[in-house]
């Protein structure tokens, strides 16, 4: 038994009993950090079936300092705590963990940061007149575990029960991997391409587009194959590191010296030395390699978490545990995604199809592609690892191009002159990934497309010319958001949260009509879009190609190395293609109401109204006229995902009740959700996006801390830019005004913290400037800035100016703004005159980096300290 014992007082302490099979020990010096009365706390360690185990047991009296509570135990997490260890923090944190308020966010957040969750989610305290959940059990374990509330008689707080399982599976499985990392295999494949002349390509009929592909694909996998053979390695030894020679060498004198040492005890504190040097090499190789690992990574998240599993022993497995034939399996899928299309699109309630679309008298020319425009083009894929059927990723495509552009220009040139797209790029390769819900169920398992990288090329170049096309005959509608130049989540989350404010400014109700289509691009009929692509000008060769490239394309699903059998998909886009956002949003372009935003398929109404009644009749006319002609295209709508939001502000005194009438489903308005990657609620006041944002951004702050120990600061610098602020940033222009970020700033700071080694409670003061990396104040100024300078062309044209003034070469509104609109925009006006000359300037690469300097130089901690700064010169 452990125990913290008040000498005075009552109602207080700690204690933790341990059954006399379980050897423990107290845990270093965590009693000591206790304050009686303020943050009561006893620890204890031990070991099950060689896992490490860490209690501890905190009360928090009712009238003690919360902001005591929230130092001690950060300090406990951070400093004396190992995080690779099983940690339990039990006890009554007088804190509620059922209603939404401020102390359970930040102790969430916190816990979070550490990889801890809280797993009691009931009432733990119940008298005549209240409710509460007030004690609870957290643990960075995240599965295989319950929790039960037990009733009890001896207090007024029920006791709580944890069960969980601490079995390692030592089940060795080995796989098939290509080593593509390999220096030498990568130079080999490099040269041997360049030796290919390709004559037997040139000597094929110009007409035949397959058979000049079949020739080309067969070199090139024979050299891929060649220099990048299969080898059966063991699964646990995929992520090991190689021994540096030096550490082999030094490894090879050990050896020797405890031969001697049996013989001669003297050589005893040299084989000690030598030990220690020994040990530190390989310290030195592990980081190398890991460094190594994340800088050729083109995915810092997914890296990062990888190897944080590693060396916590945590990395999660998911495999497909479906109680089924595992030969017969992958048919059985393959069959239920075509089914499960056709019964969703046969539940539409069928209307016939017609499309208003006015007829385009300019049609489509295909310019033939050069070898510049080719790289120039692929220099945009993503350098995945994944790959189709054929194994080629698009990393070694991407390696390979320069040798290979003349030849695929001419295969591409040829298919686009006789309107053919090569037969073996329209397969797919499906495998299917665990979601949610039920492990049995089909539908609880998410189709991953793979396509071969070569059909993204010849997608790629399509799609610019069929781009260039609709912007030259001005075809695409301004509610259109996504995969347009110019346009992006931020500008579709700008313009509905503009109308808001405006209804806001008019005193009326705005109701937000949030539509979700199911599995939107594999419902597309083709034949509709080839018509409405025809309207738009789409003729000859070019309506040959897409035809040929949309029609007769085959799938096959593969599970645990298992194959179905080969099926033919008769409707929907090829998911996973560069082709397919770009075919649906021309697919939805004749879609015109007002009020209306979209980002590819997601679809946004915006209705207003003086009065509630008003505005849910306007809601249900609209959404009614959306519906019916989502019904004559054969898309479905998902009505479990379809919301409704009543938008207003806090002294509207208006309370939403009831439900709204959807398409003959009744849906009820809700008070916050996920839009567009940001989370909106109905007032505006952003606090739910800084609540989620704040929880993730935790967990992301606890991973740079796991890998900081193994790693060096630059390498955890591009990991902070790629994965924690990218996530800061992301709409920061909208939510960056709401009163509760503060909350953000200490995450933040947590984080600088842990990649610089720094202890809890060490001031960040001049740490971000000499890092060079701007705070969370810094960040918003830096986005509203530049979402202001890159749309100044299209805010010109909608605001005018009319004035002689400083800001000619900015944008001036002459309509009137709303009240939010005001702040922001006067904010950017403001900092925009305050900005040196040489900041304002018209390229955006070097406004950009002028103004990112000035802010990491000015290190702002808030906004007022940047707006009463006199003299930025100096800092520029």
């Amino acid at each position: 038994m452990n125990t913290l014992i008040r000498e005075e007082g009552k109602h207080g302490g700690s204690a933790i009993y341990i059954k006399d099979s379980i050897v423990c020990r107290e845990y270093k010096n965590t009693n000591k950090l206790s304050i009686l009365g303020e943050f009561e706390c006893c620890a204890v360690e031990c070991s099950l079936k060689k896992i490490n185990i860490i209690v501890l047991c905190i009360y928090r009296p009712p009238g003690g300092s919360i902001e005591v509570f929230f130092n001690q135990l950060e300090n406990i997490l951070s400093n004396q705590i190992n995080l690779e260890s099983t940690i339990f923090i039990t006890g009554d944190f007088n804190i509620e963990m059922l209603d939404e308020n401020r102390n359970k966010l930040r102790l969430a957040t916190m816990l979070n940061f550490y990889s801890i969750r809280t797993t009691v989610v009931n009432y733990t305290r119940v008298t005549e007149q209240t409710k509460s959940c007030l004690d609870n059990i957290c643990t960075n374990l995240h599965n295989g575990h319950t929790s039960v509330i037990l009733a009890s008689h001896v207090s007024d707080h029920f006791g709580q029960k944890f069960v969980f399982n601490i079995d390692k599976n030592d089940e060795r499985k080995f796989v098939r991997k290509r080593f593509l990392f390999d220096e030498a295999n990568r130079i080999n494949f490099v040269d041997q391409l360049k030796q290919q002349t390709w004559e037997d390509i040139l000597v094929i009929d110009r007409k035949d587009v397959n058979e000049q592909w079949k020739t080309f694909i067969n070199v090139y996998l024979n050299i891929f194959n060649q220099s990048f053979p299969l080898t059966r390695i063991h699964s646990n030894n995929n992520k090991k590191y190689k021994k540096s020679e030096r550490a082999e060498e030094i490894k090879h004198q050990l050896d020797i010296l405890l031969v001697l040492l049996t013989d001669n005890p003297s050589l005893k504190e040299q084989y000690k030395n030598m030990k220690k040097y020994y040990d530190s090499i390989l310290k030195e190789d592990k980081k190398k390699y890991l460094q190594d690992r994340i800088m050729k990574s083109d995915c810092k998240m997914r890296s990062m978490w990888t190897i944080c599993g590693e060396l916590t022993g945590k990395n999660k497995h998911r495999e497909n545990n479906i109680d089924e034939n595992p030969k017969s399996l992958p048919d059985k899928f393959n069959i239920h995604l075509i089914e499960a299309v056709q019964k969703l699109v046969d539940e539409v309630h069928h209307q016939n199809f017609f499309c208003d679309i006015e007829e385009n008298d300019q049609s489509l020319f295909l310019r033939p592609v050069n070898t510049g425009e080719l790289v120039n083009l692929c220099s945009r894929l993503k350098n995945k690892h994944s790959s189709g059927y054929d194994d080629i990723p698009t990393s070694i495509v991407k390696l390979s191009l320069v040798q290979i552009a003349s030849v695929l220009c001419y295969i591409i040139n040829n298919s686009m002159k006789f309107g053919k797209f090569p037969d073996q790029l329209k397969f797919a390769l499906i495998k299917p990934i665990y979601k949610k819900g039920d492990r049995n169920s089909l539908d609880s398992y998410r189709p991953i497309s793979l396509l071969p990288s070569f059909s993204k090329i010849f997608e790629l170049v399509m799609c610019t010319r069929l781009l260039d096309f609709f912007k030259k005959c001005n075809l695409f509608l301004d509610s259109q958001h996504g995969f347009l130049k110019g346009k992006s989540t931020n500008t579709a989350i700008y313009h509905f949260v503009n109308m808001i404010l405006q209804e806001f400014e008019k005193k009326n109700l705005a109701i937000g009509v949030f539509l979700d289509l199911s599995k939107a691009y594999d419902c597309v009929n083709l034949e509709y879009l080839l018509i409405k692509l025809e309207k738009y000008g789409i003729r000859g060769k070019a309506y040959k190609w897409i035809e040929s490239y949309l029609l007769d394309r085959k799938q096959q699903v593969i599970i645990n190395e298992n194959k179905s059998n080969i099926a033919i998909k008769e409707r929907g886009l090829a998911q996973g293609s560069n082709a397919g956002p770009i075919f649906f949003i021309i697919y939805i372009n004749d879609l015109i109401m007002d009020g209306l935003v979209n980002y590819v398929d997601d679809t946004n109404i915006l209705v207003s109204g003086r009065t509630l009644p008003e505005a849910v009749d306007k809601a249900y006319d609209s959404s009614s006229r959306i519906c019916d002609w989502f019904n004559r295209n054969e898309l479905a709508l998902n009505s479990s995902k379809t919301n409704i939001m009543v938008f207003r502000t806090k002294n509207s005194r208006v309370t939403p009740t009831g439900t709204i009438n959807l398409n003959g489903n009744e849906v009820k308005p809700v008070h916050d959700m996920r839009f567009l990657g940001i989370h909106i609620d109905e007032f505006l006041d952003w606090n739910s996006h800084v609540e989620k944002t704040g929880l993730r951004l935790s967990s992301i702050g606890y991973g740079i801390r796991v890998v900081s120990r193994h790693m060096d600061e630059r390498t955890l610098k591009i990991l902070y830019h790629a994965n924690f602020e990218s996530v800061l940033r992301y709409g920061i222009v909208f939510w960056g005004c709401s009163s509760s970020i503060q909350l953000l700033f200490i995450i933040q700071k947590r984080t600088i913290r842990s990649i610089r080694h720094m202890k809890f409670g060490a001031t960040c003061r001049g740490v971000f400037r000499d890092m060079q990396i701007m705070t969370i104040y810094g960040l918003y100024i830096f986005e509203c800035l530049m979402f202001f300078f890159r749309h100044q062309v299209e805010f010109s044209s909608n605001f005018g100016h009319g004035y002689n003034t400083r800001t000619t070469n900015f944008i001036y509104p002459s309509h009137r703004l709303t009240s939010t609109e005001k702040g922001t925009y006067y904010m950017c006006i403001k900092l925009y005159n305050k900005l040196p000359s040489t900041c304002r300037l018209s390229s955006l690469i070097k406004f950009k980096n002028a103004i990112k300097k000035l802010l990491i130089k000015l290190e702002p901690y808030s906004l007022r300290d940047f707006l009463d700064c006199n003299n930025l010169s100096e800092f520029v």
